[in-house]
């Protein structure tokens, strides 16, 4: 489905309400920055601290925690890095991918760090580093335990991509072959900080067929 900028024409009408909405916000929003018309929201970038040598093989990914002023940076190399934004120091380094950490989010909500990795797994810590729990997307949970009749519409997720946390509505979502996963945030598990360990903080919600192999 196609939307021509500047003439609301859809080439198709598959599209649901909230995408041709969204497509022609985006639209007006270019309009509106061709014409120069926000050129005074306009800001200026500056390096304020480069941290060389962070990983042995390229950062895929990166998250920060603005309660603590703390860097996050996943790599090929299967870490998770922590570091003080304000002074660069190496905080802590998290071990428990095995394969690249392509995801992470950080929800000050619950204080807590989420990643994902192409070993198909999501994994949540504590701010304090301690791993809280695991899981598998589209399978059993990572810990071995069968998942509830509410999960039995997943798919196999294979390696997984990104992620994003939607802190109005405290869902995960998680990109992975073809397909997004969304979890819900526990309510009872509002505050990770405090380091528990296995704590069910988010628990699956639904799987949504985002993408397809063209020809498919």
């Amino acid at each position: 489905t196609a939307y021509e900028l500047g003439t609301g024409d859809w080439s198709s009408d598959v599209c649901s309400s909230d995408l041709r909405s969204a497509a022609a916000a985006a639209a007006a929003a270019a309009l509106r920055c061709s014409s120069g018309s926000i050129a005074a929201a306009r800001m200026a970038l500056e390096i304020r601290r480069t941290i060389t040598d962070a990983h042995s093989e390229p950062i895929l990914c990166v998250a920060y925690n603005p309660q603590r002023r703390e860097l996050f940076s996943g790599s090929q190399d299967s870490t998770i890095k922590v570091w003080a934004a304000e002074t660069g120091e190496h905080i802590r380094t998290l071990n428990e991918h095995a394969g690249w950490v392509t995801g992470l989010a950080f929800s000050a909500e619950l204080r807590a760090l989420f990643s994902c990795s192409i070993d198909g797994r999501v994994l949540v810590w504590s701010f304090k580093g301690d791993l809280v729990q695991k899981e598998r997307a589209g399978g059993k949970q990572a810990g071995g335990r069968e998942p509830g009749s509410a999960e039995a519409g997943r798919s196999s997720s294979g390696p997984l991509y990104c992620m994003a946390w939607d802190a109005r509505r405290q869902y995960l979502v998680v990109g992975g072959d073809g397909a997004l996963w969304l979890y819900a945030a526990v309510v009872d598990s509002i505050d990770v900080g405090t380091g528990a360990k296995d704590r069910q903080v988010i628990k699956f919600h639904s799987v949504l067929r985002a993408h397809c192999n063209r020809g498919q």
